[in-house]
């Protein structure tokens, strides 16, 4: 449980930066979205070996009344565990809706696809003023 939950930290710190180079090629996006799998399924199982574990300590350490010993579960301690694995999952489905649905810089400097036609203005630059539509840049300001 311990190097499942190491591992699946280190992948997701490791990960954070290396989201920053998926814009720019699929095949790195492919890869960083197998690690965050990976981190995502490490976190998933460590929580669910994690409960299943103090569920049974629990039970076990309050079944004899003759030793008059109580045990409770920490919702603290739950409620991070599963917010942990949650968004190790949330991670994953983005990085993978990334890999598969978007357009990165390469792609849309060579031709091959146009991506979104509200994100890139007329120059080129995202979030550039468009004449024809009179919508504003980033911010709110027009761009000259």
């Amino acid at each position: 449980m311990f190097a499942l939950f190491l591992a699946g930290a280190c992948l997701s710190f490791i990960m954070i930066p290396m989201q920053l180079i998926t814009v720019y090629t699929r095949w790195v996006g492919l890869l960083v979205t197998i690690f965050t799998f990976l981190a995502a399924l490490f976190t998933t199982v460590a929580t669910v070996i994690a409960t299943v574990m103090f569920i049974i300590m629990q039970n076990a350490v309050t079944s004899v009344e003759q030793l008059n010993i109580g045990g409770k579960i920490g919702t603290q301690m739950f409620a991070f565990m599963w917010i942990a694995a949650v968004t190790s999952i949330l991670a994953f489905l983005i990085t993978l809706g990334q890999c598969c649905c978007c357009a990165s810089r390469r792609d849309i400097k060579k031709g091959k696809k146009t991506g979104s036609k509200k994100a890139w203005g007329p120059d080129g630059a995202p979030g550039s003023f468009n004449e024809k539509s009179g919508k504003k840049g980033w911010f709110g300001r027009k761009k000259n």
